[in-house]
């Protein structure tokens, strides 16, 4: 199974976090990329594998009503 690295990126750009993940293809991690950015506090998180950057899933502007996760810790954990 490939091996993935997720960085989670801040508001200027930077790195601010890096997790690990495991995925059966490129498809599956880019869906995973998907469902994090959309439960954590950061504008985007980038995927990456041996090779480079293969996806960037940014944040959709939240509604008033919903409130940011904090941080990366387990958020690529499969369930």
């Amino acid at each position: 199974m490939p091996r993935y690295r997720c960085c989670f990126m801040g508001e200027a750009g930077e790195v601010v976090g890096v997790e690990m993940f495991d995925a059966d293809d490129e498809s599956v991690a880019r869906a995973r990329a998907d469902q994090v950015v959309a439960r954590v506090g950061y504008p985007a998180v980038e995927v990456w594998d041996h090779t480079g950057m293969i996806y960037r899933a940014e944040r959709r502007p939240k509604r008033e009503t919903e409130t940011p996760s904090k941080g990366p810790s387990s958020t690529l954990k499969s369930r």
